[in-house]
């Protein structure tokens, strides 16, 4: 006999004592009643009465029991679809502010039940009613699918979302901050102001999220893929974007201090206005990524890819380019090159915009690149077509 099925029995039978206890109460209390009766009339009472009397008590104590069963039904209910939450199916469900405290400060009672749920790990589907101010700090919900629920503005500090589900979800000023959402799966999810201070993203698939002025100060996105990620004004400032895949992403106005972005896939990413202050971006791939006006002043860029880059008005004061790969990369106009480092990258190809003999070059290149990307275009077209 399994552990889980060894509670079960334990359960039953002490669901069955309790109930069993109660009734021989309510009987006592009836037939106590009625020899009282007996006692004041001196047993002068018709066997119509008598009878009567006796229908009225049975009547009583079966309603007191179907009364006291439905309570506990309902509160059984209860403790197992809220307050044991892993595996759990919320497809479509709407969480935006559902109140959820009562539940989890449920009886003692139905501890070994929320526990047997825990065992059996059954995948239930999950519809709660909306109401006020959603709380699940600290919840367990891994390998949950949360897919295309509505979170926005919950509280979800320190929650465990490990291999969870939670693509199309609205997690808009949701609090995530030391979540644990290692392996997630967050693709088109929506963190518009959310807060992820401290989360875990290590591997999480982000590719199409919109993170667009949230706080992801000290997180962890080491591996993680978001590609076509939306990070307009977000803070990444101090975060662990080591190896992460940022192709295409938009990070316009975006704060990446002191952020690790070594060897990260950086390819055509938008980086306009940013502030790479003492950003660490050794090994990064960098071509043809979009970096008009960053403040790249004490960045580490040794070894960094920025072939075709655009990094014209950019703040370069002491950055680190050694070994840095500088092919066709548009410059001008930036602060912190001496005439002695500005020969250096010209010689390894780089194009300055604010000399006169580079604009022409320049507007060649740029014309290269706008045909290159239409002829790629096609080809994802022609591609996504036949498949």
């Amino acid at each position: 006999m399994t552990v889980a099925n060894r509670k079960k029995i334990s359960l039953s039978t002490v669901a069955t004592k309790a109930g069993l206890i109660l009734l021989v109460k309510q009987t006592t209390l009836v037939v106590l009643g009625f020899t009282v009766m007996l006692l004041l009339t001196k047993g002068q009472q018709s066997s119509f009465l008598i009878g009567f009397i006796f229908c009225l008590g049975s009547l009583f104590i079966v309603w007191n029991e179907k009364m006291r069963l439905s309570r506990e039904s309902q509160q059984l209910i209860k403790t197992s679809q809220v307050k044991s939450l892993t595996g759990t199916t919320l497809g479509s469900a709407n969480l935006n502010d559902v109140e959820i405290d009562a539940v989890q400060e449920a009886d003692s009672k139905f501890t070994l039940l929320q526990q047997l749920i825990r065992q059996d790990n059954n995948s239930t589907g999950l519809l709660v009613a909306t109401s006020n101010n959603l709380e699940l700090a600290g919840a367990d919900l891994i390998d949950a699918y949360l897919g295309g629920t509505n979170l926005s503005g919950a509280d979800l500090k320190s929650v465990n979302i490990h291999n969870g589900n939670l693509c199309d979800a609205n997690l808009s000023n949701a609090n995530l901050s030391n979540a644990n959402l290692k392996n997630a799966n967050l693709n088109s999810t929506r963190l518009e102001n959310a807060n992820l201070s401290y989360a875990d993203l290590t591997n999480a698939n982000l590719s199409n999220a919109n993170l667009s002025h949230a706080d992801l100060t000290n997180a962890n996105f080491s591996n993680a893929n978001l590609s076509h990620a939306w990070l307009v004004g977000a803070d990444l400032s101090r975060v662990n974007l080591a190896g992460v895949y940022l192709w295409n992403a938009n990070l316009t106005n975006a704060k990446l201090l002191e952020t690790d972005l070594s060897s990260a896939y950086m390819s055509s990413t938008q980086l306009r206005n940013a502030n790479l202050s003492n950003a660490i971006l050794e090994d990064a791939n960098l071509s043809g990524a979009k970096l008009k006006g960053t403040n790249l002043s004490n960045a580490n860029l040794g070894g960094a890819n920025l072939n075709f880059a655009n990094l014209i008005n950019t703040n370069l004061t002491n950055t680190n380019l050694k070994g840095t790969k500088v092919k066709n990369a548009r410059l001008g106009w930036n602060q912190g090159l001496s005439e002695e480092v500005k020969l250096e990258l010209k010689q390894r190809g780089a194009i300055f915009e604010d000399e006169p003999s580079d604009r022409t070059q320049s507007s060649v290149i740029e014309d290269h690149q706008y045909k290159n990307k239409e002829r790629s275009d096609r080809e994802n077209v022609k591609r996504a077509v036949n498949s």
